[in-house]
């Protein structure tokens, strides 16, 4: 079923030109519908350039540009991509609800470049609040199916990734809840770094 929903919304599609560039538009009429309903001009992105994509933006390390109207464009990896493609129809349904006040990020659009077949979305940036406005958070979250890099920052700092992998075997697995203690000679093993990283997965 998701994978006839996908090529519904891969033939569904129609042709435009973005930042120089001819583009295959993906369930265009679904992102569309959400663009109105979210009053999005239809311009929003005519300052935007592929050379304002930069590496690193993300946790998955995918080219990200933030412009400066609100809004952020992001490469697409080939899973990302077919995902996005197999839940469009819903987002668009859970987007357009009156009655649910979701916290999902919007997506308004799905491209993909023909010259360099590569998949790109477009989606709200939540922390622009118009020009000149900045705004601060004590925490910073990236929620998921997961507990791994979970919090990400805290009072504006970066969390370090402390993982644990088999050729770590001084450091304790299981952070706090292992059978180290404070009176264990090996408690040592449980650096503040590991501690922090453990604690922000709950």
């Amino acid at each position: 079923e998701g994978q006839a929903k996908a090529s519904a919304n891969s033939i569904n599609s129609t042709f435009e030109s973005i930042g120089g560039e001819k583009v295959h538009l993906f369930g265009e009429n679904y992102f569309k519908s959400v663009r109105t309903n979210h009053k999005v001009p239809n311009d929003f992105l005519m300052e935007f350039n592929f050379s304002d994509l930069s590496e690193g933006g993300g946790k998955g390390g995918s080219p990200l540009a933030f412009l400066e109207n609100g809004f952020i464009v992001k490469e697409l990896n080939s899973g990302d991509h077919v995902s996005l493609l197999e839940m469009t129809e819903s987002l668009h349904q859970h987007y357009t609800d009156r009655k649910c006040k979701t916290l999902i990020v919007k997506f308004y659009m799905h491209f993909q470049v023909q010259s360099t077949r590569r998949t790109y979305a477009v989606m709200q940036n939540v922390f622009h609040h118009g020009k000149g406005r900045k705004i601060s958070w004590k925490y910073l979250f990236d929620l998921k199916g997961c507990q791994d890099d979970k919090l990400l920052q805290e009072n504006g700092e970066s969390i370090p990734e402390v993982h644990l992998r088999w050729f770590k075997f001084y450091m304790c697995w299981y952070g706090f809840q292992c059978c180290c203690s404070r009176d264990c000679a090996l408690f040592c093993c449980q650096t503040p770094e590991r501690q922090r990283y453990f604690n922000g997965k709950k």
